[in-house]
């Protein structure tokens, strides 16, 4: 019984060390702010649920915004391999 205990612990230390060793490293993104730019004088916002979708391609990539008013899918933005400049994407 011994031995197999003893085998046993050099497999799970050698298994620890090349999950170790093949780690990915993940980042996640906190926040996105994204600015509209709507007329303020017509309200076309101010009263109605707003609701944004995206997909991050990676740490500095956006791949896609989605934009929805009341639940209906008003605009989509891809932005292809548009990268960040200053934390900020032009579309």
């Amino acid at each position: 019984m011994r031995n197999k205990k003893y085998n046993l612990m050099p497999k799970i230390i050698s298994l620890f060390f090349i999950l170790f060793l093949f780690s990915i490293r993940v980042q996640a993104i906190s926040n996105i702010s994204i600015d509209l730019k709507t007329p303020i004088h017509k309200g076309i916002i101010n009263d109605k649920k707003l609701n944004i979708d995206g997909e991050i391609k990676s740490i500095l990539k956006l791949k896609s915004v989605y934009l929805y008013i009341d639940n209906e899918k008003i605009g989509q933005a891809n932005l292809g391999e548009l990268e960040f400049k200053e934390n900020t994407y032009k579309t």
